[in-house]
């Protein structure tokens, strides 16, 4: 599951206390059994080629999920769609001019809004945005301001029992391992891995004692050749030694302690779902001001925000988390205090009811 599929299992979790849901996904999956473990129904659709979404390979696919997601809401019958990627936004589209089916939908992406995009907003009666950064590239797109509706990605709170100053306190000075930066995503061109493994280079100069971890991998297969190109630069790297590629982690919980700073390296990166977990775990951030993790980070209060053109200024804020005395416990307190407010689930469902309500009112 990457993270569209667990913001979709957050938010179906939250929305099943109000309303009846269902989730039509591919079953079975990762994503339909972490929806039984939390008795939210799954309707099955068939599991992706994994091809290009313009391939004409893909016909039969298109088709079959079509016909599969028409025969879930016969039985089904809701009074909302709700579509949370664009590829469910098409299929959406589809049922709606065929059955006049009100749905929304959901854009998490910066890198998919174009034309389908658009035609799809105008099929459906709302479209929620995951970030103002996102609403912002929908509206050059001549999608309408009022039909879009910014909700932050919901996210669950960290279980630590020490309070933020005490649990950053106590990860930093653990005297049984080395300090650790980490870089969690999907290898996909976008996120931009070499800048944090050329910023490696520069902080192991003037910080022997430290690792770089990678967290992700090439989940869908389909970005082989970049992955190839990120394990050979960090072969070749001054700080080869020192850097971990750990694969891709389905669950972030038992790591996050092992992680004293992330460092997020995304190009239009729409939201960051990492960067908000990362703050809600009492972890300082250091990020590329671009995109959602430059609306959700306040630069030098909840972290540290960089352009993203120059490995030695993102080298310098790294190493500032490790030497000025005091940043990291302050920037991971404010942080989690944040996370709290912006990410909440109660929020999050209160703005949902809300489309929903206009959606089946318009």
């Amino acid at each position: 599951m990457a993270g569209a599929e667990t913001s979709l299992l957050l938010m179906a979790d939250a929305l099943r206390l109000r309303c009846d849901v269902a989730v039509a996904c591919p079953v079975p999956s990762p994503l339909s059994k972490a929806l039984a473990a939390r008795g939210i129904q799954s309707w099955t659709l068939p599991v992706s080629p994994g091809l290009p979404y313009r391939s004409p390979l893909r016909g039969a696919y298109w088709m079959g999920a079509t016909w599969d997601l028409m025969r879930a809401i016969r039985i089904f019958r809701p009074s909302v769609l709700h579509a949370n990627t664009l590829c469910a936004g098409v299929l959406c589209s589809l049922i709606a001019c065929a059955t006049r089916a009100r749905f929304v939908l959901h854009v998490r992406d910066l890198a998919s809004i174009g034309l389908v995009c658009r035609l799809c907003s105008t099929t459906c009666q709302g479209v929620i945005a995951v970030s103002h950064a996102v609403r912002d590239a929908l509206m050059r797109r001549g999608v309408r301001s009022e039909k879009i509706r910014v909700i932050y990605n919901i996210i669950e709170r960290a279980r630590m029992d020490l309070n933020p100053l005490e649990a950053t306190k106590t990860r930093m000075a653990s005297p049984r391992r080395p300090f650790r930066f980490a870089n969690v995503g999907q290898f996909v061109p976008w996120k931009r891995q070499t800048r944090f493994l050329d910023a490696a280079s520069l902080v192991c100069r003037g910080l022997p004692e430290c690792q770089f971890l990678l967290v992700g991998d090439d989940l869908f297969g389909r970005n082989r050749q970049y992955k190839q190109q990120l394990l050979l630069a960090a072969r070749r790297s001054p700080a080869a030694g020192k850097i971990r590629f750990t694969g891709w982690l389905e669950n972030m919980e038992a790591f996050w302690p092992q992680i004293d700073c992330l460092v997020h390296t995304a190009d239009d990166e729409p939201f960051g779902r990492v960067v908000a977990e990362a703050m809600a775990h009492r972890i300082p951030v250091v990020a590329v001001r671009s995109g959602g993790p430059a609306e959700l980070i306040e630069d030098d209060v909840t972290g540290l925000l960089v352009p993203g053109d120059d490995a030695s200024v993102l080298a310098s804020a790294m190493l500032r988390v490790t030497q000025e005395r005091g940043l990291a416990q302050r920037l991971a307190a404010a942080a989690h205090d944040r996370a709290n407010q912006m990410f909440a689930s109660d929020s999050a469902l209160q703005q949902l009811l809300a489309v929903y309500k206009d959606v089946l009112a318009a």
